[in-house]
């Protein structure tokens, strides 16, 4: 029916409207963990991977900041896990070659060269990555708190923290591997904070930072105690 207002008021159908999202693309943009009906548990894995560690800017902004904490815990554990049967392989693989005890043989995975204790650990990875994410979590949101970066709770930054485990598997490679797990974990923690905490790059650098630099110094510290101990005894 043809509109019988003035021109500039006038409102055909041919008005050209606001595009609807593709459903396929916003399937895509979705997060994807934990495994939906979309994706199988192994899909959503590969995915969130994938996601974490080559998109991590869209991966970290896309993820629910109040979701419940299992879903990332778990997916860390899953990663941890991972991580710690790979290096269990090659420091068993490596232990004829290298010096158990050297600097070498601990980023190889060798250890004092001891397969029981290598084994023990690895069997107490779980745990241990557990505690690791729950204090590294809390010692991060402090420093995000003081440098007034924390406009989420302590179980954004845990989840934030918990999704850059992917970095784990670039154990894969020996020794390369070891270091680029740091250098890109420490990528992906700044972004993930950024992100998820609506601040800037600066502040989640220092959120990260500054509690590093405090524990190293207060380390030289007490080894400097410790030294002058034994030098007096």
């Amino acid at each position: 029916m043809m509109d019988d207002r003035p021109l500039e008021q006038a409102s055909f159908d041919q008005t050209t409207r606001e595009a609807s999202p593709d459903p396929a693309t916003a399937a895509e943009a979705a997060f994807p963990w934990p495994p939906g009906p979309r994706l199988s548990t192994l899909d959503a894995l590969g995915e969130t991977i994938r996601r974490s560690l080559l998109e991590p800017t869209r991966f970290f902004r896309a993820m629910p900041v109040s979701s419940p904490l299992g879903p990332a815990v778990v997916y860390y554990l899953l990663l941890a896990v991972a991580g710690a049967g790979i290096t269990l392989f090659w420091g068993t693989v490596f232990a004829s070659f290298v010096a158990p005890g050297s600097f070498l043989a601990v980023l190889l995975g060798v250890g004092d060269g001891d397969f029981g204790a290598r084994l023990v650990g690895f069997l107490l990875s779980p745990l241990s990555s557990l505690v690791f994410l729950g204090i590294a979590a809390l010692i991060v949101h402090v420093g995000l708190v003081i440098f007034r970066g924390a406009h989420n709770g302590l179980g954004a930054t845990l989840r934030a923290l918990a999704y850059t485990g992917a970095t784990q598997l670039f154990v894969v490679v020996p020794l390369i591997g070891t270091f680029a797990a740091m250098a890109w974990w420490f990528v992906l923690a700044v972004i993930g904070l950024r992100e998820v905490h609506g601040t800037t790059t600066g502040r989640a650098l220092a959120a990260i930072l500054a509690p590093a630099i405090a524990l190293f110094v207060l380390g030289v510290i007490l080894a400097g105690l410790a030294a002058l101990v034994t030098l007096a005894a």
